[in-house]
């Protein structure tokens, strides 16, 4: 039986109370298994997904879209290290695997709490589902990016030729590198305010993404040994941003063709595509591991 909110912690009902201790239970074995690798970049992640477990009891959309970044991107980066598909094992295979499995299993938990709330700045007049759809894509996508961003720049100077890594297109490319997440970050923001702003940063997050991508692969094979994780990085990228642009779609064609898509609270379609698409990414990590 459902019960009313008393604050912006409060349940709906017991079932979601109970989603909610398995979600923050999954959350907790993914900041171990982040914390266990003793890196500075690991520590930082790992602070984020504690951050993110505190504020998952708050009953807000914009807590949520963070919590759901958070979860994705390590979904991501568990996701692509158990299943080798960097070839490159992993000495701390278990942690890579808690990682995996507890953001799936936190993403499953929580289902779409937090996105339906009032509460807090975030009040759309049309194309909620849509604008939230956005906020968490380009969330993601966006600590993804910073993540391996960051990771580029700290194994330059071990995979990539010295000399390559100084010329001015390789300059530029660092440059757009780190600017593309951060544009995403800032137009994340300013959607969240339902601003124009937002919506030209993330847009020009997408082209700074395109720029990366065009002068990576214009000197990919200038770099000696480290080609293939240009490469690698490059594809990875396209991918994101792919995504990222495929969230935008609907608001896009909602402002070319002045139709907005409907608002309110999510259908179970939309639920019910959620849990298969977080399915889907648990079995392809299991189903790559297992070819490997």
């Amino acid at each position: 039986m459902d019960t009313p909110r008393t604050g912006p912690w409060a349940f709906r009902s017991r079932s979601e109370w109970a989603r909610y201790l398995v979600s923050l239970i999954a959350v907790g074995a993914v900041a171990a298994a982040t914390l266990q690798f003793n890196t500075t970049l690991g520590y930082i992640e790992g602070a984020l997904v504690i951050l993110a477990g505190l504020v998952m009891v708050i009953d807000r959309p914009d807590f949520h879209v963070f919590v759901r970044a958070i979860l994705w991107g390590t979904l991501a980066f568990g996701g692509l290290n158990t299943s080798e598909v960097l070839h490159e094992a992993p000495t701390e295979k278990w942690a890579w695997l808690a990682m995996t499995v507890g953001s799936g299993v936190a993403l499953l938990a929580l289902g779409s709490r937090g996105l339906t709330s009032e509460r807090g700045g975030f009040a759309p007049v049309a194309m909620r589902r849509s604008l939230l759809t956005m906020m968490v894509v380009g969330l993601s996508v966006a600590h993804v990016f910073t993540v391996t961003a960051v990771v580029t720049e700290m194994v330059s100077h071990e995979v990539l030729n010295p000399m390559m890594w100084t010329t001015p297109a390789t300059l530029f490319a660092r440059i757009t590198m780190f600017a593309s997440p951060v544009l995403l970050v800032l137009g994340v923001v300013g959607l969240s305010r339902t601003r124009t702003w937002g919506l030209l940063a993330y847009l020009g997050s997408l082209l700074s993404v395109a720029a990366t991508i065009a002068l990576a692969f214009s000197w990919a094979d200038q770099v000696g040994y480290g080609a293939m994780w240009v490469v690698a990085m490059a594809i990875l990228w396209g991918a994101g941003a792919t995504v990222a642009l495929g969230a935008a779609l609907p608001v896009l064609a909602a402002l070319v063709f002045k139709r907005p898509p409907a608002s309110g609270a999510p259908s179970p379609a939309g639920a019910i595509a959620h849990a298969a698409l977080v399915t889907l990414a648990l079995g392809g990590v299991a189903a790559l591991r297992l070819m490997g």
